[in-house]
């Protein structure tokens, strides 16, 4: 039986060359279904292994943009590097080491892929849920509205927010929302500074994604910068504060 298994797995697991490459396959998969594998190049004593810009690669591939090094670099803490390309490797190993390092690329390599792909979907549902909110800003003819407004906050700071509404004389800034904790805590400090500045023509509402559950602690913590709408519920506020 070892030797039937043997033969069945070496094509998946036999080094090959590949340029200055010596290339070593793995059993493990992106979230593509793509074969993570490591990348060996040096000399006889010192070597650099890397994931041949596997991660990177993905991403890119899944539409994602120029915000992946962060997530990226969290492989530094497992004593890796990522190149200005975004090839995450280890330099200086010696031969005694390969067989240690050449798991851990291709484990970082599969975990910021993971992470990347995370990250990129939060912010697609962020672009998704702003259109969302705007057809239904739009659904009220009454009101005169923009895309991005600015609002000044105590600390002189001006504040950009999602949408601008002019109701009666008014400014109703909306931020919009989805379950991010980065997109969470800039509403709130964003918001709770322009509160600050008791500015009587300006109101303030956070709407956010009613299509998704929240917890309770999260919701309560939006309310601390403004207070809060689902936005299943936004047009008939609207249509309330036009009236």
């Amino acid at each position: 039986m070892l030797e039937m298994i043997t033969h069945l797995m070496r094509p998946a697991s036999q080094p090959y060359e590949a340029g200055r490459f010596v290339v070593i396959p793995s059993l493990f998969s992106y979230q593509s279904g793509t074969g993570a594998q490591a990348y060996i190049e040096g000399g006889e004593r010192s070597f650099v292994v890397s994931d041949g810009g596997g991660a990177i690669r993905e991403f890119i591939s899944a539409g994602g943009g120029d915000d992946a090094r962060k997530h990226l670099n969290a492989a530094k803490a497992y004593g890796l590097e990522v190149s200005q390309s975004g090839w995450i490797f280890r330099s200086g190993v010696c031969p005694e080491e390969l067989t240690g390092w050449v798991p851990m690329i291709i484990e970082q390599s599969i975990a910021a892929d993971n992470r990347l792909r995370r990250a990129h979907a939060r912010k697609q549902a962020a672009v998704h849920f702003k259109e969302r909110v705007n057809e239904i800003i739009r659904l009220v003819p009454s009101i005169k509205a923009s895309r991005g407004a600015h609002a000044t906050g105590a600390s002189l700071k001006k504040h950009l927010f999602d949408f601008g509404l002019e109701i009666n004389g008014k400014t109703l800034v909306i931020d919009a929302v989805v379950q991010d904790a980065n997109a969470i805590n800039s509403a709130i400090v964003s918001h709770l500074d322009v509160s600050q500045a008791h500015n009587p023509n300006v109101i303030q509402r956070i709407v956010y994604d009613d299509t998704s559950p929240w917890k309770t602690a999260d919701l309560a913590l939006l309310g601390v910068g403004a207070p809060t709408l689902p936005a299943g519920s936004l047009a008939s506020q609207l249509q309330r504060l036009a009236a």
